[in-house]
C-alpha cells in the first residue's frame, strides 16, 4: 500500500478520534490538526523500513525488511510513542496550552 492511503486513513481516524473528543467536552483549538496529523504519522511510521531495504538484493530482500523490523511489537511500541510525542508537540506548538482532557 501507497503512502498516500496510509495518510488518509490516518485522516479518517483523526477526523473519529476529535469527534469522539468533543462528546467530553470543548476542544482546543489545535486539537483536532494534531490529531490527523499524530494519526496520520503513525499510520506512516512503520513504512520507513524504505530507508535500509537496500542492505539486501532483489524483491525478496525488499519483501523480507518491508515488512520485517518496523512492522513487529518490539518497534510498535517505540513508534506509538513517537507519533504521540510529536503530536503533543504538534498540539502544543498550535495552541500554547493544552488540557488535561486534551492530552489524554
Amino acid at each position: 500500500m501507497d503512502n498516500l492511503p496510509h495518510a488518509l486513513v490516518g485522516f479518517v481516524v483523526g477526523e473519529a478520534a476529535a469527534r469522539l473528543r468533543a462528546r467530553r467536552g470543548p476542544i482546543s483549538a489545535g486539537w483536532a490538526p494534531a490529531a490527523y496529523f499524530t494519526s496520520a504519522l503513525a499510520n506512516n511510521l512503520p513504512d520507513l523500513d524504505f530507508l535500509y531495504v537496500g542492505i539486501t538484493e532483489g524483491k525478496l530482500g525488499y519483501l523480507v525488511h518491508h515488512r520485517g523490523h518496523t512492522h513487529t511489537l518490539a518497534l510498535a511500541l517505540p513508534l506509538a510513542a513517537l507519533a504521540l510525542l510529536s503530536g503533543l508537540l504538534w498540539l502544543r506548538r498550535s495552541t500554547g496550552a493544552a488540557t488535561r482532557a486534551d492530552r489524554g
